[in-house]
């Protein structure tokens, strides 16, 4: 697999995507007052934190340790409510080459306006995974604490990944094969058909084994749609140690072809949690990534 990708997330919001944006355009240095999440943040280059030359040094609690890294804006598009920041030094260098952040709000007119994250990344190895953490934590554990903002218990979650199996040879694995998955990866314990004789069919139901969040997780999943044109499956997750947490749990996979080279495959989560109290699925789409990279290193051997 390549060493660089893409995580994402969307949350529909309470305050306006006007209210989101202006705060990160002209406010940003009033984050740290907003959230115990940020230990301290400052100029380290430049006398305005919104100007592109400027560089701000950020100390923050990421996945339980003290981490510190420097941040630039890199542009402004107050059209379409768009911010891109790099990120950088410190903490980060030694695990990416890249490290942007961008931060997009969509106003909706049914209520409920969206941001999303977006995290592009290289890292400097193989050994390294996607910042995972980074998002979990600007995302959902510092924005859910501040006092401006109500997250809706429904959201997505995605990542996009180069790998050297073409996007065909991949789609095709999960619309003929799907029983071979637990062959190709150790991420996936066990899995076998629950309801039906077809593992291929939308009225069949499989049971799944496997490792999320370090637990042996049970589940059943279901194939909603597959659209041979776009090379895309939908498929329904429930039950078991799922359904305490989530009212909708969909997982999405989306195979592109690149014309320069290293076909993408996309994993998308829509998910619904039953209250607050319950995260985004974010140990789900960790397993997502690392049962990916096991199948993608065992297809390029067949």
């Amino acid at each position: 697999m390549s060493l660089s990708g893409k995580i994402s997330t969307e949350i529909r919001v309470h305050a306006t995507a006007e209210k989101w944006f202006n705060l990160f355009a002209t406010q940003l240095h009033h984050v740290q007052n907003l959230t115990d999440r940020v230990h301290g943040s400052k100029l380290h280059h430049g006398e305005d934190w919104h100007h592109n030359e400027s560089i701000k040094h950020w100390t923050c609690t990421i996945d339980g340790k003290v981490t510190t890294y420097h941040e630039s804006v890199e542009s402004i598009d107050e059209a379409n409510r768009r911010i891109t920041y790099k990120v950088f030094g410190e903490d980060f260098d030694d695990k990416f080459k890249v490290f942007k952040v961008i931060f997009e709000a969509t106003p909706k007119d049914e209520g409920g306006d969206i941001i999303k994250w977006i995290i592009e990344y290289e890292t400097t190895s193989e050994e390294v995974d996607p910042p995972f953490a980074f998002l979990e934590f600007f995302v959902h554990k510092l924005l859910a604490s501040f006092c401006i903002i109500i997250m809706s218990l429904a959201g997505k979650l995605s990542i996009e990944i180069r790998v050297h199996a073409t996007a065909t040879k991949w789609f095709n694995l999960l619309t003929t094969q799907l029983h071979h998955v637990q062959n190709l990866t150790d991420a996936v314990h066990e899995t076998n058909l629950h309801h039906g004789e077809d593992w291929h069919h939308n009225e069949s139901i499989k049971q799944w084994t496997s490792s999320i969040d370090g637990n042996a997780t049970k589940y059943h999943e279901s194939i909603e749609s597959t659209d041979e044109a776009n090379k895309t499956i939908t498929y329904k997750i429930f039950g078991e140690d799922f359904e305490h947490k989530f009212k909708v749990l969909k997982l999405i996979f989306q195979g592109i072809h690149n014309d320069e080279g290293g076909d993408i495959i996309k994993w998308i989560i829509e998910y619904e949690i039953k209250s607050e109290e319950f995260d985004p699925p974010f140990g789900f789409l960790q397993f997502v990534y690392k049962a990916s990279k096991d199948v993608d290193a065992n297809l390029l051997k067949a």
